[in-house]
């Protein structure tokens, strides 16, 4: 997925812990690598979340999605926080 609100990611002060930030991401339009899930702008109805498996079969639309958030930190004592996770999935 791609970051959304443009330019660099944004980081909470590590002194205020209630000083949470929020990240937008969105779905590629073309698939960066062959078996990635892409927005497919010739589908109809237009913009269908498409991908290929290797085996060279096309699924547009799912049935189920999963979010993988992976928390990383320079500083072990210092450990990232989530106060809220939201993920809207759309599809006609």
């Amino acid at each position: 997925m791609s970051y959304k609100d443009g330019g660099n990611l944004v980081f909470s002060s590590p002194q205020d812990k209630e000083d949470y930030r929020e990240y937008k991401f969105g779905v590629p339009s073309t698939a960066p690598v062959a078996t990635a899930a892409y927005l497919n702008s010739s589908s109809t109805p237009a913009n269908i979340l498409s991908y290929t498996t290797l085996g060279g079969v096309n699924y547009e639309s799912y049935k189920t999605y999963c979010i993988k958030i992976i928390m990383l930190a320079d500083n072990p004592a210092r450990t990232p926080l989530l106060a809220d996770v939201r993920a809207i999935a759309l599809q006609a």
